[in-house]
């Protein structure tokens, strides 16, 4: 019996082309599990964002196809008998149709059998979907907070410019199309392809229905030109095994055609047997290359054998101090990177120390934490020959106990003496609910791998403005973490704050816990009393 294989699909935008998405999604839904493919992650921008979330929400795709079929006319009808009142519109920076009617249609989308689909935290696929910081000129992934309105990130993804967008309105994010219409990269770039495939659906770009006859035209072929140069350069980042085109006539503004034919049967039938076809294909050109040994497996090997000699060592854990910078919270925009500072201050009590692990996670997830290298020094100053080994999420698949940041030492560590290992990281959305009235956001840590540790000082420094607004409180036990015992811990005191190291524009706050045995967790709940 052949072994299932995952993939992750990435979708690209097409706003009326959504119909032909959704046909996809119902594929990957329904028919690939009966070939052994199953899809363990989604991503997209503008229509393909919604037609990620629709395979991440667990549900048939039969169900919002047949949805939309209900209620598109409906919300067409509303955009046309107003359309000539709208054209001028955006000539005073408002968009010819309001965000509030997007969000209105993505939320009407989202309501299946009368429950609708609020938050991230209600998917069963973890999701990345993409707008544009016109401000930042950044792309920006959401997806991965729980607590995140799917209506919102969807309506950001899909603000097309002047359409649901104008220069007056108050939010900076459009449509993520302009600068990221298939985010294939920001997948390899977490090591994605190494382990989980990941697999593009795109379009069939036709030359010929270019015109530049006229300005209105013209301006659209700049815009298309300019979008599809991102497209073709996410297509060159992966082989043509790995790309699905979708052949589609309706065109992206074609909302008629696409209610009118592409859900029905005999369009939407093809689209789904196509990528049935491609992914049986897929399979077979996998199963042919399933004997070489991959990066996949030389990782699973190490970390397997880093958990057996970490567990032979014997070493005694003084302190851990997690620094963390809020710059989303400082910047008010979630695609900012915070940082993490991680220092560590052991004793080797046995004389074969030579592996030393940590698993840091973000979120109670593994993510990416790229090429970092980990600093030792003995309690001189002097370095510590060692390699370090960071790895990516899908390498730590069923090793939920394991480290995932393993560090090896050149030559057995000196017993009695005392060692500091030192990482930077970038962390992500730190406090960042804070950013809002009467919110909350939580800190943890919990010991996984050792023994135990002396003290753990959990620090984060917040903007200045805010860090009297701010109030700590002693945090339950972690939602989702598997603890034998919670440690409650204190505030730092005013002194030892006093004591830290100060940054520009940003004051700490803290949290110490001492004698954590491994099993334990602490943390802290901060309460905006903005």
């Amino acid at each position: 019996m052949s072994q299932d294989i995952e993939i992750e699909l990435c979708f690209q935008g097409g706003g009326a082309k959504l119909a032909s998405l959704i046909a996809v999604a119902q594929a990957a839904y329904s028919d690939l599990p009966e070939h052994q493919i199953r899809v363990v992650g989604v991503s997209g921008t503008s229509a393909g964002a919604i037609a990620a979330a629709i395979l991440a929400s667990g549900i048939d795709p039969g169900k919002f196809r047949s949805r939309l079929q209900d209620i598109g006319p409906t919300y067409l009808g509303r955009l046309r008998w107003t359309k000539w009142l709208r054209m001028g519109l955006p000539l005073i920076g408002l968009p010819f149709a309001s965000r509030a009617f997007l969000e209105d249609f993505i939320a009407d989308l989202f309501t299946i059998d009368g429950k609708q689909i609020q938050t991230v935290a209600d998917l069963k696929l973890p999701l990345d979907v993409f707008s544009t910081n016109i401000r930042t000129g950044k792309s920006i992934a959401r997806g991965r907070n729980p607590s995140d309105e799917l209506r919102e990130i969807l309506a950001d993804s899909a603000s097309i410019p002047l359409v649901f967008h104008g220069y007056l309105s108050r939010s900076d994010k459009v449509d993520g199309g302009l600068i990221n219409n298939l985010p294939v990269s920001h997948r390899l770039s977490e090591g994605a392809e190494l382990m989980s495939p990941v697999v593009a659906i795109t379009f069939f770009q036709e030359e010929t229905l270019r015109r530049k006859r006229w300005p209105l035209s013209y301006v659209k072929s700049l815009i298309s030109t300019s979008i599809d140069s991102h497209v073709h350069n996410s297509l060159d980042s992966l082989s043509l095994s790995n790309i699905h085109v979708v052949r589609t006539k309706t065109t992206t503004l074609n909302f008629k055609r696409a209610l009118e034919e592409d859900l029905g049967d005999t369009i939407y039938g093809a689209h789904r047997d196509s990528f049935v076809d491609f992914a049986k294909a897929y399979k077979k050109r996998f199963q042919e290359h399933a004997n070489y040994l991959t990066i996949g497996t030389v990782a699973s090997r190490l970390v397997n054998y880093h958990d057996r000699a970490f567990k032979r060592s014997e070493v005694r854990v003084v302190s851990a101090v997690y620094s963390w910078q809020c710059n989303c919270l400082s910047a008010g925009d979630p695609s900012v990177n915070d940082t993490c500072d991680v220092e560590y201050w052991m004793i080797p009590e046995g004389d074969d120390v030579l592996s030393f692990g940590i698993q840091h996670l973000s979120g109670n997830e593994f993510y990416h934490m790229g090429d970092i290298e980990v600093q030792v020094e003995d309690d001189t100053g002097a370095r510590v020959a060692s390699e370090t080994f960071a790895l990516p999420p899908k390498f730590m698949k069923d090793s939920a106990g394991k480290n995932n940041l393993i560090i090896q030492f050149d030559h057995p560590l000196q017993k009695g003496k005392k060692y500091r290992l030192h990482y930077q990281v970038f962390a992500r959305e730190v406090l960042f609910d804070l950013s809002k009235p009467a919110r909350t956001d939580t800190v943890a840590f919990q010991v996984v791998n050792m023994q135990e540790v002396e003290e753990v000082k959990l620090i984060t420094y917040v903007p200045s403005g805010i860090v009297g607004k701010v109030r700590l409180t002693p945090l339950e036990e972690p939602k989702g973490a598997v603890v034998t015992q919670y440690v409650e811990g204190r505030k730092l005191t005013d002194k030892e704050v006093e004591k830290l190291p100060r940054r520009i524009g940003f004051h700490p706050i803290g949290w110490v816990s001492t004698n954590m045995k491994k099993g334990q967790a602490t943390g802290y709940l901060a309460v905006s009393v903005l």
